[in-house]
């Protein structure tokens, strides 16, 4: 089941950026959230809001890093190139 989750805190700046992030996990969810942020920096620090209906609202706070990375990977008979690797660790 998919559950929904928007970005509250990059760093320790409140977001005016709008978003909706649907994953399982909340690491998940903060996971693409970094991505989008990490284009110019290598770490941030960002805190999200599950906005599933009927949740209770919980905040989650994580420090996503990017790392470069050349893997090739074969899917469905296409190879796909990854240049970064994404990581979040809950803070």
């Amino acid at each position: 089941m998919s559950r929904s989750f928007s970005l509250v805190n990059v760093g320790s700046k409140s977001v005016k950026e709008e978003g909706r992030y649907l994953s399982q996990t909340p690491a998940g969810a903060a996971k693409k959230a970094g991505s989008r942020l990490l284009k110019n920096r290598k770490s941030v620090r960002v805190t999200i809001v599950e906005t599933t209906r009927g949740s209770k609202n919980k905040e989650y706070s994580y420090l996503v890093q990017r790392f470069p990375v050349n893997e090739i990977v074969v899917r469905d008979g296409v190879e796909v190139l990854y240049r970064f690797k994404t990581v979040a660790k809950a803070v």
